[in-house]
């Protein structure tokens, strides 16, 4: 049988509680625009192999992500394909201390959203549907 590869891009959504404001792990990318963390990865196999390539993704995070002694409050880890044998990884969590490995910073949700920034279409967009969720969690209906 023949080996084929999928190329998987992840992407580490973040999220940190510091007394009651969520803050958002934020890195520059190549353009100079705030973004999330990503990674790039190949996995080669007959076919695609979910566990195989959750376990990929969860050994970079632990290895070159968190730091010592950061633990996970909560995770999800979803693949969607946007592609033949090309698959998007949204690894979303919440850590329950501020220091990590990587190089990037927390910023409060209200501050990423400021119009001076410079931010990437995904988290643009990533911040435009959380804030249109809190909204609509605050609208009554009729």
């Amino acid at each position: 049988m023949e080996l084929k590869t999928f190329k998987i891009d992840a992407y580490f959504i973040i999220t940190h509680m510091k007394k009651s404001e969520p803050q958002l792990f934020i890195t520059t990318n190549a353009h100079k625009e705030m973004d999330f963390l990503r990674k790039s990865f190949e996995l080669e196999g007959v076919g695609f192999n979910d566990d195989k390539a959750k376990d990929m993704v969860k050994n970079y995070l632990i290895n070159n992500v968190l730091g010592r002694g950061v633990f996970t409050n909560s995770q999800k880890l979803t693949f969607e394909p946007i592609g033949r044998r090309h698959l998007r990884c949204k690894y979303i969590l919440t850590v329950s201390d501020s220091k990590l490995v990587a190089k990037g910073s927390f910023y409060p949700f209200h501050k990423a959203m400021n119009p001076k920034n410079k931010l990437s279409d995904s988290l643009r967009l990533f911040l435009v549907n959380y804030i249109t969720e809190k909204r609509d969690i605050f609208d009554e209906e009729p």
